[in-house]
């Protein structure tokens, strides 16, 4: 018997992102991050049933069926249907392991999820913990609520030469590549390859849904952050910048400034991306955790990344 879900479709219903919105779904659960597949050349898909919604496309070849911050459940039973329906889809389209990242209302998704054969990843895919700043308050709240060199660093920015910029022009992401590199070397990261921003840009930013942000100093671009955007959510995703960034300490104003047209835009919360756990002061991103929470917010966990590896 076949799962209980409309037929799966390669492209996005023309209202998947109201209606993914409007149940607080994730943004990589949206078109926007899909356009970004389909772009890179992965076959998608998009299902929903009774109590839940899902996007999912094939990766590693097509061994893989990932569901990236999905199934996103919004009633009871709602994550075993998801499941199965995935779980079938993987078989028609000859993947050989599932990968999920449950979001939203289930009361114990573990139960639900090893019951059906699905086993937690000793890694995340997409973090599991992230830093959130709740925008629903004045815009002084939101000043007061950090740490007192950040709003001093602010409020001084122009003084030092800085000012900020945004753009949603693909060609400008170029820079932002630069910068990348550029902390790459220093830090020893390895960084997604350069066509991957570059590729990102020319298919969310026309949607609206990306936009580059940029501190400058005396007009030449020192520090960059790629943020991504829900009605609801604004999401913090990656960073770069110059050795000169530092010294001018351009990464917290530059942050803030993003903080605070979302908070003018009427956003509900600003997602900072991963942190390292409470408890692992010595993990490898304890520094830039620190930097985060220097913004004030609180902890949100998710269910974390599932697979199942069919018979």
């Amino acid at each position: 018997m076949r799962a209980s879900t409309t037929s799966w479709r390669p492209a996005a219903p023309p209202d998947w992102d109201d209606a993914l919105f409007a149940v607080d779904g994730h943004f990589l659960q949206s078109s926007h991050w899909f356009a970004f597949q389909t772009a890179l050349d992965r076959p998608t898909f998009f299902g929903r049933g009774d109590g839940w919604s899902c996007a999912a496309y094939l990766e590693a070849g097509g061994a893989r069926l990932y569901a990236p911050y999905g199934p996103t459940v919004t009633g009871p039973g709602g994550l075993g249907g998801a499941l199965a329906a995935l779980v079938e889809l993987a078989g028609e389209v000859g993947a050989e392991r599932v990968r999920v990242e449950p979001f939203g209302a289930e009361s114990d998704p573990a139960a639900e999820l090893t019951g059906r054969g699905f086993q937690r990843n000793p890694k995340d895919y997409q973090p599991s913990l992230t830093w959130v700043r709740n925008l629903r308050c004045t815009r002084e709240e939101l000043l007061r609520g950090m740490y007192k060199a950040n709003r001093q660093r602010y409020r001084t920015a122009a003084n030092r030469g800085l000012s900020f910029h945004t753009s949603t022009d693909p060609a400008d992401v170029d820079v932002f590549v630069e910068m990348v590199h550029v902390v790459a070397e220093r830090t020893g990261i390895t960084p997604h390859r350069d066509d991957y921003y570059r590729t990102m840009a020319r298919a969310m930013m026309p949607r609206g849904a990306m936009t580059l942000y940029l501190a400058e100093h005396e007009q030449q671009p020192v520090a960059g952050v790629l943020v991504f955007d829900s009605p609801t959510v604004r999401y913090t995703v990656h960073s770069g910048s110059f050795p000169v960034a530092r010294k001018l300490h351009a990464a917290s104003p530059l942050r803030t400034q993003i903080m605070l047209d979302a908070h003018a835009a009427g956003q509900r919360w600003l997602d900072f991306w991963g942190v390292a756990p409470p408890d692992q002061p010595e993990h490898r991103w304890a520094g830039f955790t620190r930097f985060k929470q220097s913004f004030g917010g609180d902890y949100l966990r998710y269910a974390g990344t599932w697979e199942l590896a069919r018979a």
